[in-house]
């Protein structure tokens, strides 16, 4: 009976493992794929408020973020776009409050505007501060012309770096945004700790209900064997006395 508990334990956890492992990691590939995506939407917009044309990537980037407005303007509200709405063409209002909450969705990234040197032009926010330039990054991205990243700053704090390098008024210049992963880090770690402790709930409960269902599946079996056991004690007892007296 111990034995084939453990048997289904093994497997209860088995199962749990690969369930909790691919819930664990459905929501980092999200958290990456999300923050990638509003990085791209932040280096467009970046580099259309510079006057820089955009490449296919960032354009589509751009464009499904819904940064390009879909009606006739009636009131000016100028943002850096691109497509069949010209830069700096106005918006209605109804479009500039949705532009407004698409943007808020942007504001925890920072933006370093770089010569291909390192040296810092301008940034966007004083969180750039914290993130100082990836040397790294640039190298690489001049090389590829782009490169996406995760490090750790001089704080400790994991950063992810989208790194652009771009041919612009005859200059090579390099565009760095980041995102601080705190806050994602600590929901995974929430998740993980979360996912812990239920583990171990239902571990128990994997395991009691294991040795139950153990119980029963010998059960039958038991029996069997107990019947035997009493047909031999009984066929032992009717025999002794013939074969005492054939003796």
């Amino acid at each position: 009976r111990l034995q084939l508990t453990l048997l289904y334990l093994a497997s209860s956890i088995i199962l749990a493992l690969l369930v909790g492992g691919g819930a664990y990691s459905l929501v980092t590939y999200y958290f990456l794929s999300s923050t990638d995506q509003a990085l791209k939407v932040k280096m467009g917009t970046t580099l259309l408020g510079y006057g820089i044309p955009l490449p296919a990537d960032l354009q589509i980037a751009v464009a499904n973020a819904g940064f390009l407005p879909t009606s006739k303007p009636t009131q000016e509200f100028l943002v850096p776009t691109s497509g069949d709405h010209e830069l700096g063409e106005p918006f209605e209002e109804s479009e500039q409050e949705q532009m407004q909450e698409r943007e808020s969705g942007l504001a925890d990234i920072y933006m370093l505007s770089l010569n291909i040197d390192g040296t810092l032009v301008s940034s966007s926010s004083s969180s750039a501060i914290s993130a100082p330039v990836n040397f790294e990054a640039i190298n690489a991205a001049e090389k590829t012309g782009s490169d996406f990243r995760t490090f750790t700053n001089q704080n400790g704090i994991r950063v992810r770096l989208f790194t652009y390098v771009i041919k612009t008024e005859g200059k090579v210049r390099a565009f760095q945004a980041g995102r601080f992963l705190t806050a994602q880090q600590f929901v995974l770690s929430q998740l993980l700790r979360t996912m812990i402790i239920a583990g171990a709930l239902v571990t128990l409960l994997f395991g009691l209900a294991s040795w139950l269902l153990a119980g029963r599946t010998i059960k039958p079996s038991e029996d069997a064997f107990e019947r035997q056991q009493i047909f031999i004690a009984n066929a032992s007892h009717e025999l002794r006395t013939p074969l005492t007296l054939i003796h």
